[in-house]
Parts: structure tokens; sequence; C-alpha cells
């Protein structure tokens, strides 16, 4: 009897090996496909895999294929797509049977809820897609909603303490792109000085990303076409910079740089110290430099029971692992290479919302340690060799949720430039050369999209 358990402990043990890949390695092939520039191939791989679409994984199988079918100019199919994984992130509910299931297996078995930046990236991606089909009426419907969504999260976070990825200085930089566009100056100063702010009070510290140049240059800009000459000023003052009064006479052309690939999720180990006090387990990693405390009185009595028996646990979290990057990128035109500001370091934003988030997810692990370990002691006390099949099943089905929306670049850089009317040539060099010709004519923006890698 005891041999056969074993045998059936080992063979449990190899049927969950291929759930314990990552994310990244189970979608390694898209990944090296779409990191060449196949975009076509890297689509089709996607629909070939039942597993990436189906309802747990759904919604990263839009966003992937929105995003290959956003580099092959297939607009209309990029916006049905994202449009799905939006909906997706706005009807996500918390199921407390996935709930429930979580704390016996591990996150992977519930829907992957959207981070709040990759939430923003959605309808950046969406307000692209629109001006390539010049339509600036539904540009502006995306700008606005990623507001609705950059509000929703301030208010997520109004009762924290301390700098968190709350607000998007992007998000409204695009904004005032975009208004600008459309001739609307009053809301472009608006949205320009909003994301003025928060590149001062959040990113310049939290990321280092400073005042982008295009930023300031909009800001002075915005602020004379409005009327608004006061404002002008003091911007041109802050800035050391002058309004140019023969722009209206120019055109402009603004080319988004996406270059390489933002992190993925891996699996990282921390040991927790347990400390009491009352009504309160606390729990410290000095390596993390996080402090979790759990507050019993909420727990379950079998959940009690087991946190009283940890000292110390061990738990397996996510991690951020940057990507190498394979080239730089420089931009040209006619020949003449040309400043690019970094507007948006994904990396840096994707490392810091998880560490944002990171106590809640320790929170969940503790708690599902303490389930497990309670599966074990009743399993145990019935039977020492089904409590050693429980165990096991414990081991093996623990596992941390490494699921992110993987074809974002790991930033994002801009070049805005104003140009007497005429055709110029853009060259964005990155593991060679992609080329766009532009007929400038004065007083319209042209926008471009490069990718490099």
């Amino acid at each position: 009897m005891k041999k056969r358990l074993l045998t059936i402990s080992f063979t449990a043990i190899f049927l969950f090996l291929p759930s314990c890949q990552t994310y990244y390695s189970k979608t390694l092939v898209f990944n090296e496909k779409f990191e060449s520039g196949e975009y076509s191939n890297a689509r089709d791989y996607l629909d070939s895999q039942k597993k990436l679409k189906s309802k747990n994984g759904k919604v990263l199988y839009n966003l992937n294929y929105a995003t290959s079918s956003f580099w092959m100019d297939d607009v209309r199919n990029s916006i049905a797509h994202f449009d799905t994984a939006d909906k997706y992130s706005e009807d996500f509910i918390k199921n407390y049977a996935y709930e429930a299931l979580t704390m016996i297996s591990n996150p992977t078995v519930r829907p992957y809820e959207l981070e709040y930046f990759e939430n923003v990236m959605i309808h950046f991606y969406q307000a692209l897609n629109y001006i390539k089909m010049s339509n600036m009426e539904e540009a502006l419907v995306e700008c606005r909603r990623m507001n609705l969504v950059l509000e929703r999260q301030s208010d997520a976070f109004r009762k924290h303490d301390g700098k968190r990825y709350s607000r998007d200085a992007f998000g409204h930089l695009l904004m005032g792109v975009v208004y600008e566009m459309t001739g609307d100056n009053n809301n472009a100063f608006v949205a320009y000085r909003n994301a003025l702010e928060i590149y001062q009070d959040d990113y310049s510290p939290m990321y280092g990303t400073s005042i982008p140049r295009m930023l300031k240059q909009g800001l002075v800009r915005s602020a004379y076409r409005t009327g608004f000459a006061g404002e002008g000023r003091k911007y041109e003052k802050m800035f050391g910079i002058s309004y140019d009064n023969t722009s209206s006479a120019k055109g402009r052309v603004v080319a988004f740089l996406f270059d390489g690939m933002s992190p993925i999720k891996e699996e990282a180990s921390f040991d927790f110290v347990k400390t009491s006090g009352v009504g309160v387990a606390s729990f410290t990693c000095s390596d993390a430099g996080l402090r979790i405390p759990i507050f019993i009185g909420d727990c379950s009595d079998s959940e009690k029971s087991s946190l009283n028996d940890f000292s110390y646990v061990r738990l397996t979290l996510p991690a951020y692992v940057d990507r190498k990057w394979r080239c730089e990128a420089t931009m040209s035109v006619n020949g003449k290479k040309v400043y690019a500001d970094e507007v948006e370091n994904i990396s840096k934003i994707a490392r810091q919302s998880l560490k944002d988030r990171m106590w809640r997810e320790v929170g969940k692990a503790i708690l599902r340690a303490a389930a497990k370990e309670t599966m074990h002691q009743v399993a145990a006390k019935q039977n020492e060799y089904v409590g050693l099949l429980v165990n096991i099943a414990n081991a093996v089905t623990e596992k941390a949720d490494t699921r992110c929306w993987m074809s974002l670049p790991a930033r994002i850089r801009i070049v805005d430039v104003e140009l007497e009317p005429g055709k110029y040539v853009f060259d964005y060099a990155s593991c060679g050369t992609r080329t766009a010709e532009v007929e400038v004519s004065a007083g319209l923006t042209s926008v471009l999209c490069f990718r490099g890698f």
C-alpha cells in the first residue's frame, strides 16, 4: 500500500510539472516571432493555441493579437481585439469560487486581472489606431476613457502613503497631442499642465524620467495659442525656451518610438519570519523590505490554527526580470539625427506597480499556505500516506502568477519636430532601418509609429 501511494505521489508530481512553467515559457514561440518582427506569424501562432485562448488567458490572448495586428497595420482587427480585452477588464468582477480555488491551488486558476498601466496602454494603442484611420473624434474618446482609468487608479491609491504608480504622465501627454491635432488648444494646455505635474512629482523621483522637451514646447505653444500669454511667459521662463511665432506656418510630425521589450515575470522565493501581536500576525522579509500584518480576527478558526504553526514561511512570488535589448535605436530626419524624449518607461512602471501591490500578494500567499497546511494536517491525522500525498500536491500546485502583457515595449520615446512644408524621410535605426516618407503641410500634424527591439 505504501509503495503504491508513493508511486501515485511521484506520478502526481510529473502530471503537475507542465503547470509549473512560467507564462513566458508557455508563450515562447509567440515572443520569438514577435521580437523578430514576424507579426503575422506571431498572430497565427496565437490562433493555433487553444490553451492561450482559454477563459483564464483570454484577455492576454486578445492583447497580444491586437498588438500584432497594430504592427501589421491591420487596424480593424487591432481595434476589435483591444475592445474585447478592454470590455473584459471593465467587466472583471471578483468570483468567489475562483478566490476559494486559489486558496488550495495558486493564483493562475483565476482569470488574469490587468495592471493599471496595462489598462492605460490599451487606450493609448486604440487612440493611435483611430489616428491611423484619421478618426480624431474616436481618438479623443479613447483619450477620455484613458482619463477615466487614470482617475480610478488615483482613487484606488488615495488612502495610501508614499509614492506609488497612481498617475500616468504619458496618458495626459498623449491627450495633449490629440487635442492639439484637433485644434483644441485649451484642453491641450490643461492636459499638458497635468502631465507636467506628474513628471515633476512622480516620474522624475520614482523612475528617473525627466520632463520631456516636447512637453515644455507643447505647454508654451498651447498657452500662447489659447490666449494665456501670462502662462506662456511663465513657462518660457521656467524652461528657458521661447515661443516660435512662425510655428503656425509650419507642419508638425510626432513619431512614437517603441523600444525593446517589457520585462517578464519569473518566480522568486522569499523567506518571511513571523512576529505575533494582539490580534495580528506580522510576517517580515528583510531581503524584500516587506512587513505584512495579517489580522487574525478576520481569519477562520482553521486559518488561525495554521498561522500559529508558522514561525517562518517561504513563499513563491512573482518578480519582474528585464529582457535584453538587441539594438539601441536612433531617429533621423533627412539624414540628420534628431532628439527623442523618453516619455514612458514601462519596465520601471511595471516593477513599481508590482511593488505597490506586493503587500496584498504576500498576504494572500500566507493565507494560502495556511489553508494548505490545514489540509495537510487534517489528512495526516486520517492517514499518514494520504497526508504525504496532500503535502506533495500542496507543493507542486504552489505557483506564482507570472502572466503579463508581454508584447509591450520596454519604453516609449517621442520625436516631436516642427518643419517647413515639404517631403521628409524619417529613418528609425534599430537592428535594421525602418523608413517613412512624410508630406508635411502647414498647420497639420502627422503621426508615425516605429518598433524596435
